[in-house]
């Protein structure tokens, strides 16, 4: 006890005599949004301490984290970062974390404390991340544990980077070589864009840095580049703001907008499906629009055209996609692809490792290349660069979509702005008409579009089942997910191998196709690919019916529901039949 004592008046007097030097020179708090649901907040303090000549960063995550396991289908993430810097030169020091998962509730607490012969912190007290000297010394006092808690450390020792993690009582430790232009970066952690913001006031628009991932233990090389001044979607409200992107070996890791103050208002984690947006901030954007993109020059067949990498924001976060415009000066008519339902990336391949790719998306898009027709294609949410969870997505956030996207063939100097149409695929088609009802393109295409309600074109697709044994499990796939629908009870179900959000089935459920075409006041084209298992062909005839007459359908030859052949015996190769697609050429260019 004695010891104690000694230990917890050091602590105190050091904390004491240090209290006076230390200033806090800056607050702030995120709001942390998942797939679009405020699912927690991030509180961050800045101090500096002029007697130590010290750079502090503290901050406390909180976080709903879907699991589906866990009692309330989340649990807590607690993330608690801290940051220490050379002040007078910005070297760093030391930085450190905490975080834990908790699965759960208050009651749960209070019995296993009352059970236990130690208190266990998880939520029982109020944690201070700015005075944590002094709630060390507490813990010692009085025998505090942590449980579940993972916790970690990154400093550097002479020339080494120094990575350690501690998870129960497994520890691990990994050194790399000290990089000349470190940055450190977390998933979740978005005060750490504070110190990456001041590394990249100067010069540009490329900055290269090795970027360490504490929690992850990683170090990789990575760059920020900056996109431009872009109107950006924050809090249900556009704003002209700077457009950053971090890429780790190449790839896109996280974005970032700052404002004409210099605050970063809102970042983005596309594979985590995260958005954290400055609370009780409102941002002074840039008086105009700066847009920059990234281009590849093509040549197919002696054709020659262009493809930017572009990054769109929309109301569900941001949109990975691909810009192609043929070569010349425009301005050129433009298509807006609009992938089917199930989620692919913005080239149309199934986001499924090790499996052959065939581009059946990117393939369409350089056919219309090759006619002189601009396009735009995207990563459906969750797949690429696309933020969010596609399960998630209703129709109306996929029409909020395909708008947002929309607004960046119009920002676009080479496309013809009266000559805009949108092509939707399958059920995609269901969300191209709701779009065009709004925006009223010059025009739309749709292939393969339903006639018939959700269900019953999945039953139309297990009946096509060769398995039986396959199609009876999927047949009472479908009786439970019917009995669910009608129940409420459940929020989500399976149906062959998917996890699906029945709120967003009973939507599309209950949509009538016929009275979305009736809603058309656009020039329309329906397509049927007559070998498609998956919108069965007759769906056109349906069409007709439905319309009185008004939309004729086109039926593709020897083709299936991608546009790519198949042959006599139902075999679907890898190309699509570009001498089938004259019709839609043919309606776009006149």
């Amino acid at each position: 006890m004695i010891k104690r004592l000694i230990v917890s008046l050091f602590f105190l007097s050091s904390f004491c005599a240090l209290a006076g030097s230390r200033e806090i020179v800056e607050r702030g708090t995120f709001k942390l949004y998942l797939n679009g649901i405020e699912k927690g907040k991030e509180s961050y303090k800045v101090a500096v301490d002029t007697k130590r000549d010290t750079y502090e960063l503290f901050s406390e995550l909180i976080f709903k984290y879907p699991y589906q396991t866990a009692k309330r289908g989340y649990v807590d993430l607690k993330v608690y970062p801290e940051y220490w810097a050379v002040h007078s030169t910005g070297q760093f020091i030391k930085y450190e974390y905490r975080s834990k998962a908790e699965d759960f509730s208050k009651t749960d607490l209070v019995e296993t404390e009352r059970s236990a012969t130690e208190l266990i912190d998880q939520e029982m007290r109020i944690r201070d991340v700015f005075y944590q000297e002094q709630q060390r010394t507490d813990d010692v006092m009085q025998d505090r544990i942590d449980l579940g808690v993972n916790s970690g450390y990154l400093f550097p020792a002479g020339k080494t980077l120094r990575f350690s993690q501690t998870r129960m009582s497994n520890t691990r430790k990994k050194d790399e070589a000290l990089p000349d232009n470190l940055l450190l970066l977390e998933p979740y952690g978005f005060c750490l864009y504070r110190l990456l913001l001041d590394r990249i006031r100067e010069g540009g628009p490329r900055w290269e840095f090795a970027i360490a991932i504490p929690q992850f233990m990683r170090l990789r090389p990575g760059a920020v580049e900056y996109e431009g001044a872009v109107s950006t979607f924050v809090d249900g409200e556009n704003f002209i703001l700077k457009h950053y992107n971090v890429l780790i070996e190449e790839r896109l890791y996280t974005s970032f907008w700052v404002d004409s103050e210099g605050v970063i208002v809102q970042v983005s984690v596309p594979t985590e499906g995260v958005v954290a947006v400055r609370q009780e901030y409102r941002p002074k954007p840039f008086e105009k629009e700066d847009a920059r993109a990234h281009k590849d020059t093509i040549e197919l067949k002696g054709v020659v055209f262009e493809e930017k990498q572009v990054r769109v924001e929309s109301p569900a976060g941001i949109i990975g996609a691909t810009l192609t415009l043929p070569k010349g000066e425009g301005p050129f008519p433009a298509v807006l692809l609009v992938q089917d339902f199930q989620p692919v990336d913005r080239d149309g391949n199934a986001p499924l490792e090790n499996i052959r790719k065939a581009n059946p998306w990117k393939q369409l898009a350089f056919a219309f290349a090759e006619k002189g027709i601009a396009t735009l294609r995207y990563d459906s949410r969750g797949v690429g660069e696309s933020a969010g969870d596609p399960a998630m997505l209703t129709l109306g956030g996929r029409v909020s979509e395909v708008r947002a996207l929309a607004a960046l063939f119009r920002n676009e100097s080479k496309v013809d702005k009266a000559r805009i149409f949108f092509l939707g695929q399958g059920l995609g088609s269901w969300t191209a008409a709701r779009a065009a009802r709004e925006e009223k393109p010059a025009g739309a295409v749709f292939v393969a579009f339903p006639m018939k309600p959700v269900l019953r074109i999945w039953k139309e697709q297990v009946s096509m089942m060769q398995n039986l044994e396959g199609q009876q499990a999927a047949y009472s796939e479908l009786e439970a997910l019917e009995s669910a629908l009608q129940k409420g009870e459940k929020e989500w179900e399976s149906f062959r191998g998917s996890k699906l959000y029945i709120p967003v089935i009973k939507e599309l459920s209950g949509l009538d196709p016929a009275e979305e075409i009736r809603g058309l006041k656009v020039p329309s084209f329906f397509a049927y690919p007559d070998k498609d298992n998956t919108i069965l062909p007759f769906h056109g005839e349906i069409l007709l019916k439905e319309s009185g007459g008004s939309f004729k359908p086109a039926y593709l030859k020897g083709v299936g529901h991608a546009l790519t052949g198949v042959d006599e015996k139902g075999n679907q190769n890898a190309l699509i039949e570009k001498g089938v697609l004259g019709p839609l050429f043919d309606f776009i260019l006149r």
